[in-house]
């Protein structure tokens, strides 16, 4: 959970003209989910954070990779 959390802040940090350039990646999501992490920790759904560890975390590594 804390490396998501920090994925999240280094999300919320990058400049918006770079977050617009990359508009396929979903950024207000990644912070939303940062968000969620820190204040209801105890609240979230499994199933969910499965699905970002599983799915949306490499996908979102993929697209990272093809920055230059």
């Amino acid at each position: 959970m804390r490396n998501l959390t920090i994925i999240g802040e280094a999300a919320n940090r990058i400049p918006a003209e770079i977050r617009g350039q990359n508009a396929q990646i979903e950024w207000r999501k990644i912070v939303a989910f940062r968000n969620a992490a820190m204040h209801e920790y105890f609240g979230l759904d499994r199933d969910i954070v499965w699905d970002v560890i599983s799915r949306k975390i490499p996908a979102l590594s993929k697209q990272l990779a093809s920055f230059e």
